[in-house]
């Protein structure tokens, strides 16, 4: 295995683990200020 092959990989994986975590906190943020106003 190569290191572009492992930065590509890793790099995927960052991206997957980022949307899972931020996607809710992202949709949180949205909600309460909507919420707010």
């Amino acid at each position: 295995m190569n290191l572009s092959d492992k930065l590509q990989e890793t790099s995927t994986l960052i991206h997957t683990v980022s949307q899972l975590i931020l996607a809710p906190v992202y949709g949180g943020f949205r909600a309460n200020s909507a919420y707010q106003g």
